[in-house]
């Protein structure tokens, strides 16, 4: 007696991805889909799901060359369906395991365009980087998927161009991120620094100026004089002398705390080496030179008694101002030595693919945009935990 087997569906090839199948897809998902066929990836340049544009990711994805497909569910589920749909984003039993959905959350964008005198206010979405800011509320995101969003929005810059955010803490001070002086497409130029600290209000104001401009003019509209001219005691030149006493003696005060802690940098080890690299495009060696010092800097004198009459502690921001570097820069030097301290040379937990790109000494170097993106990444697939690295 003969038995028979059943019947078994036939797989059937599967097709090319048309533009309807990544219309209105987000990154996350455009990156689950190149994951998938990873090896289809075009080189010579390394693919980076966090920095490779939206726009790269849908071109190749479309390009025939590369021969990225999908699955062709609609035939196969007329006949037989498959107990589970198969898609780009379905896992399959031999896939790796698909990474959770990134979180994101809403900012706002306040646009001040010095080159043509206007305003304008943007909400875009950004992906959370880092939940653990050093003030309360404050997150971390790339300001690359910053340029991304901005430019998928109805606020879309147009260069040549300059761009600077003012600094969430040392709200005086104006940050310049990013430069485009020829044709190049904004949201591919790379950015120093590459992480911006997002404040509790979820707002960022943003400078636009001419690429060769020398200097950033400073947004006075947040910060003018209001009088009240229906007031009877209302006294201009009185005012205006009270206003600029009280601004004066609050800088002096946060000049005694700034002024000490720079004599105090001096005598820690590597100051010099930092001090005469700052502000250059160092190779990876030197970039860790530097993040040491930072790190050292910050932790040594972070919460030391105060030279401020009425503040018990040294803050962060009068660190910062000493350094000579936003909140976004230290915090990128902190993060990446507490990785390196685990998986660098000399780390608790030494990787070798972390101590080569550590040691890699490049012509022309690539510079802190490319090393932190990396090790931040290198921490993330290895499940560091970023909380108890604090020292």
């Amino acid at each position: 007696m003969s038995t028979s087997t059943p019947a078994t569906a036939p797989s059937l090839p599967e097709i090319p991805y048309a533009k309807s199948d990544l219309k209105d897809t987000k990154k996350a998902g455009l990156v689950a889909m190149v994951k998938r066929q990873a090896d289809k990836w075009p080189g010579p340049d390394i693919y980076d799901a966090k920095a490779t544009t939206i726009r790269r990711l849908k071109a190749v994805l479309l390009d025939s060359r590369y021969g990225f497909t999908r699955a062709n569910t609609l035939s196969s589920t007329q006949n037989n369906p498959p107990s589970r749909p198969m898609s780009p984003l379905t896992q399959d039993d031999n896939d790796p395991p698909q990474e959770p959905p990134l979180l994101t959350r809403q900012v706002k964008l306040l646009i001040e365009d010095q080159r043509t005198s206007t305003k304008r206010a943007q909400t875009i979405p950004l992906i959370v980087i880092d939940e653990d800011g050093s003030a309360p509320g404050e997150w971390q995101a790339s300001l690359r998927d910053l340029l991304e969003r901005l430019q998928e929005s109805n606020a879309a810059i147009v260069g040549p161009v300059r761009m600077s955010y003012r600094d969430p803490v040392d709200v005086e001070y104006w940050v310049p991120f990013v430069k485009v002086t020829d044709s190049t497409v904004l949201e591919e130029a790379q950015t120093n620094p590459t992480l911006v600290s997002i404040p509790s209000s979820s707002s960022l104001q943003l400078c636009v100026e001419h690429a060769n401009s020398d200097t950033i003019p400073l947004n006075t509209a947040s910060s003018a004089p209001v009088f009240d001219i229906h007031d009877p005691g209302w006294k201009p030149l009185e005012h205006a002398r009270s206003r600029t006493s009280v601004k004066e003696s609050s800088k002096k005060k946060d000049d005694n705390d700034v002024e000490w802690l720079k004599a105090q940098f001096e005598t820690l080890p590597g100051y010099q080496d930092f001090r005469d690299n700052q502000r250059k495009v160092q190779t990876n060696p030197g970039i860790v030179r530097s993040w040491g010092f930072i790190a050292n800097a910050s932790e040594t004198y972070f919460g030391k008694v105060s030279r401020v009459q009425g503040r018990k502690k040294i803050q962060q921001a009068s660190i910062n101002k000493a350094l000579r570097l936003g909140s976004s820069a230290v915090s990128e030097a902190r993060n990446a030595t507490r990785i390196l301290k685990l998986y660098g040379p000399g780390g608790t937990s030494p990787a070798r693919e972390v101590i080569d790109r550590a040691n890699l000494i490049e012509d022309p170097p690539q510079g802190a945009a490319t090393l932190y993106p990396f090790l931040r990444d290198w921490a993330k697939e290895h499940d560091m935990d970023m909380d108890s690295t604090e020292e």
